[in-house]
């Protein structure tokens, strides 16, 4: 499945998240939980792992390959336990993940 995902790469831009954005979702990097709080909607997060070895874990065409190690629908207003081994949060609008087929275990790569 193909979604238009944005990576947040900064403080701003993680603490951001899809408030505001017209994208599938986004992709929090070097982040291990989230926030709903100022959000009027619930979200579907997925917390993931890189699967390259790479220090940037980027693959050498520039994607990133991740594998999920657990996914969540969270409501407005709440703060995540944060994910130790989770380098990575994918977060999308509540029943995406579902369509997508976004399930713990499962590989995705980010281009």
């Amino acid at each position: 499945m193909l979604a238009a995902v944005e990576e947040a790469r900064t403080v701003t831009e993680r603490g951001r998240g899809l408030l505001g954005r017209r994208v599938d979702g986004v992709l929090l990097l070097e982040a291990w939980s989230i926030h709903t709080i100022g959000m009027r909607r619930t979200i579907d997060v997925a917390f993931c792992r890189p699967r390259s070895s790479d220090p940037r874990h980027r693959r050498p065409d520039g994607s990133l390959e991740l594998e999920v190690l657990g996914v969540r629908t969270v409501p407005p207003g709440r703060v995540s336990r944060p994910r130790l081994r989770g380098r990575f949060v994918l977060e999308a609008d509540a029943g995406s993940f579902a369509s997508w087929g976004v399930g713990p275990g499962q590989r995705l790569v980010v281009r």
